[in-house]
């Protein structure tokens, strides 16, 4: 029986299939290599199966404090990536609907006085001035994602999750949590933001519910 082609090994075979560059082969193994490394060493086939129970999540979260907690709490009741989450603007926060807006910008001329405008603020601004390499202006960014990734490992330590947790677990237990009270799967799409929803499928198999998650009426007996 001949070994498993290691992972590495068979994107370069994929690369060299496509006629890529060498230059090409060696950034894109660099990558994963450091993708996997900052997951803990975890197979990319296995890190959109790592979910904590609900437990696990309360667990994680009220062992963090301050502001990280408050952004792990909008990770996890919301599902937002944690870029999504640092960019999140005090336009995009609507209190009466009890809704988070998440957008994507349209250019300058959507941004004309964003920097005096209270509706453009971020909502997690990051604690100094920087320049803006582009511009070379002096302004406020968003709070960096280090920060919160970085509570959200030592709270997991804490709490005793023996997973490999990162930001994008709280949005993966958010999925499954809602797959499991109930909710459908195009509802679910549109909350990711999943382009196609074969994306979003993959949290049916997590649950074993199979693709529709649909319960015979004999069991429902």
């Amino acid at each position: 029986m001949n070994p498993p082609v290691k992972l590495l090994d068979l994107v370069r075979q994929r690369i060299r299939l496509k006629g890529y560059s060498i230059r090409t082969e060696k950034s894109y193994t660099e990558w994963i290599r450091r993708y996997i490394l900052f997951h803990g060493k975890q197979h990319p086939k296995e890190m959109g199966k790592t979910v904590m129970t609900p437990d696990e999540t309360r667990w994680v979260i009220s062992a963090m404090r301050g502001v990280h907690q408050l952004m792990a709490e909008i990770l996890y009741g919301c599902g937002l990536r944690v870029l999504e989450c640092v960019r999140l603007r005090v336009k995009d926060v609507d209190f009466a609907m009890n809704q988070i807006m998440v957008r994507d910008g349209k250019g300058a001329k959507d941004r004309i006085n964003a920097d005096t405008s209270w509706g453009w603020q971020y909502v997690f601004p990051a604690g100094k001035r920087s320049v803006d390499p582009r511009p070379g202006i002096l302004r406020r960014h968003h709070a960096h994602e280090t920060g919160v990734r970085r509570a959200l490992k030592q709270a997991a330590e804490m709490a005793g999750i023996d997973k490999p947790i990162s930001c994008h677990t709280l949005r993966h237990s958010f999925a499954t949590d809602l797959l499991a009270n109930g909710y459908d799967i195009r509802t679910l799409q549109d909350l990711l933001g999943h382009k196609d929803v074969s994306t979003t499928m993959i949290y049916t198999h997590v649950l074993n519910r199979g693709g529709k998650g649909v319960v015979s009426p004999l069991d429902a007996r």
